[in-house]
């Protein structure tokens, strides 16, 4: 079998495979981030729902089961976290009480606190698309 234009053909070939491959490649060499998520602490005397690790990995389960609860249940009960102390079923009154910036205000923290780590790891939040940010309305009133 002979290979016509083979001066051009394997080179072309070649290239094409490094430019189709040059990313993995990049990715393989280049040194990652490791900079970890610096999130705020509950103030002393004060537990969270869960432990931070789970809360990293359920907290999303756990906002949907509080929605589930109190809007289509209409329980609005506080929740008994450990220790004895209560809580609200609410992002904002509740977990944002501690973990929101203070300067802000608890509304502000939702374009703060929750959009930083969910850029942090490459996840776009999506609670907008139903709620309305009412931090703009909070600033006029001031």
């Amino acid at each position: 079998m002979r290979l016509y234009n083979g001066t051009l053909i394997v080179p072309a070939l070649i290239l094409f495979l490094v430019v189709v491959t040059f990313p993995l490649w990049l990715g393989a060499v280049r040194p990652r981030e490791a900079r970890p998520f610096a999130s705020r602490s509950a103030p002393p005397g004060v537990t969270c729902v869960l432990p931070k690790i789970q809360m990293r990995e359920r907290h999303m389960n756990l906002l949907k089961q509080w929605r589930e609860e109190v809007v289509r249940e209409s329980n609005r009960s506080p929740i008994t976290l450990a220790g004895g102390a209560t809580m609200e079923r609410s992002l904002t009154n509740g977990c944002m009480k501690c973990h929101a910036r203070q300067d802000c205000g608890p509304y502000r923290a939702l374009a703060t606190y929750c959009v930083d780590c969910h850029d942090y790891v490459g996840i776009k939040i999506n609670c907008w698309t139903c709620h309305i940010d009412p931090a703009p309305q909070l600033l006029e009133n001031k």
